[in-house]
């Protein structure tokens, strides 16, 4: 008898009650193109600024840094130096100029007429960083690992970019 009361009793607070989940804010969609980061605030980068531009997700900050985050995913990360700001796009869901995006194989990064690569120096040698001049403000990183570019000891043109071809766009850096 004391069991069926108590379940009844904790049945009343709870049981059949439908729990309604708190709507979720949906992710605004977020690209890359010639003009800069769209969506990005006007004026002040801030952590408020921030969540105002990215409804849906989370915006972290440590000092002037901040990510940009999907869950666990950071898919911005932001960093200001005086009065300028550097944002490198992480995740694959943003789309960039001619539709490239991390994860990108590096061919289709060609579709850019003007595009020039550099490896990076030390401690950046494992990376090719590639612009084009149609996109000053946009810098492509590009997985260099274990590629050899002899007479190219530190950052150094790549006469022969075709040695990328397959390699993955690790991300894109705006400096607006």
């Amino acid at each position: 008898m004391e069991r069926t009361l108590l379940i009844l009793a904790l049945c009343a607070a709870g049981c059949g009650a439908k729990q309604t989940p708190e709507p979720q804010t949906p992710l605004v969609a977020i690209s890359l193109t010639a003009e800069g980061l769209q969506p990005f605030p006007d004026g002040e980068v801030t952590q408020a600024s921030l969540e105002a531009a990215f409804p849906g997700y989370n915006v972290a900050a440590n000092g002037e840094s901040f990510a940009v985050r999907d869950g666990g995913n950071t898919v911005l990360y932001i960093e200001k130096r005086g009065d300028s700001v550097n944002v490198k796009v992480r995740d694959a869901a943003v789309v960039g100029p001619s539709n490239v995006h991390v994860g990108a194989d590096y061919d289709e990064l060609t579709a850019l007429p003007d595009l020039k690569c550099r490896r990076g120096g030390a401690p950046l040698n494992e990376t090719a960083f590639c612009t084009a001049t149609s996109l000053p403000t946009i810098i492509f990183a590009v997985d260099m690992e274990g590629i050899e570019t002899p007479g190219c000891v530190d950052s150094c043109e790549l006469v022969n970019p075709g040695v990328l071809q397959g390699r993955k766009v690790t991300s894109m850096d705006w400096q607006p």
